[in-house]
């Protein structure tokens, strides 16, 4: 069953919106939107109907918010299942194929059946007209690219206030597409470890593939936590497919250029160790002081490198 909900919470002030994407097990597609007002009282969920073109159902997807515009950007995931082509030249593995065309896309390689396919298709929905819109990408942009379709990659909104230069910055996930790990083990897992830029300005929408400036880059991975700090971008943690990472690196995008430097974060552990691995957390950046560059952010929950889910 596909439909969109909406908890209507009676706060008594100005109303205002949030919203999160949320995929079940099932792999329906469902939009919760919270409205909000001031002060607390109580809740109701409310099934909306949206309208225009209905994306695939998915998990496991990158959403942002774009408060300037009033919709919420929606990239890749996981789908139902499908078949994808194996063994042939790398740029063909993981191409969706079937029995008629697995010979001309597959190139001499097997078409094969997979439980789940991965999706590198971007949509926005409008909060306000509860409208789906496929995006379209500018043809005749010559730097334009295509990402590959990755599940648990992570998105943050950057330059929101600049309305020329507003864009998604997309990374990590893990993906069928060998072309995007080619020194990585047939025998391991494939993890897209580009950021991807999507712009939205009004004149032109196109990804982007972001040059790395760096010599060291942090390893792929998917289940990861991305926040904008300012002009900066955090990430912590994730699944390497073999463990569970607490790792924590700062990307610095130079989007006039479209490229970026990442570093590593050092943090002093003498008074807590901190959350250590976690994969599938969640991660809330808070600027303390809006008159200065400090920021706090805050983690929860996740699952941890013993497998067990917390709840700190």
């Amino acid at each position: 069953m596909r439909g969109v909900y909406a908890s209507s919470v009676s706060l008594g002030g100005v109303n205002h919106l949030e919203q999160c994407l949320l995929s079940q097990q099932h792999l329906s597609v469902s939009l919760m939107l919270l409205l909000l007002a001031l002060p607390w009282s109580h809740g109701s969920w409310t099934e909306l109907i949206s309208s225009g073109p209905q994306p695939p159902p998915r998990r496991a997807h990158a959403s942002v918010q774009i408060e300037s515009k009033n919709k919420i950007f929606i990239f890749g995931g996981a789908t139902n299942g499908c078949s994808i082509c194996e063994g042939g030249p790398i740029e063909t593995v993981g191409v969706p194929c079937n029995a008629s065309t697995a010979a001309a896309v597959c190139q001499g390689g097997s078409c094969v059946s997979k439980d789940h396919c991965l999706l590198n298709d971007a949509w926005t929905f409008n909060v306000l007209s509860f409208e789906f819109t496929p995006l379209q990408l500018c043809s005749s942009c010559g730097d334009s690219v295509v990402p590959p379709a990755v599940e648990g990659a992570r998105g943050i909104l950057w330059q929101k206030d600049n309305p020329d230069a507003v864009a998604v910055l997309v990374w990590g996930g893990r993906t069928y597409s060998r072309s995007a790990c080619p020194s990585t083990s047939l025998t391991k897992d494939c993890f897209s470890t580009a950021m991807f830029k999507f712009s939205l300005s009004s004149t032109q929408t196109k990804w982007v593939k972001m040059e790395t400036l760096s010599e060291l880059v942090p390893a792929g991975r998917y289940g990861h936590s991305m926040d904008i700090l300012g002009s900066r971008v955090l990430l912590f943690g994730g699944s390497n497919g073999e463990s569970v990472l607490s790792d924590i690196w700062m990307f610095q995008p130079q989007t006039s250029i479209n490229s970026g430097e990442w570093s590593t974060v050092n943090v002093d552990q003498s008074q807590s160790p901190g959350p250590g691995p976690r994969v599938y957390h969640s991660s809330t950046s808070y600027q303390s002081d809006v008159n200065s560059d400090r920021y706090q952010i805050f983690f929860f929950g996740g699952i941890d490198e013993s497998s067990v889910l917390q709840n700190d």
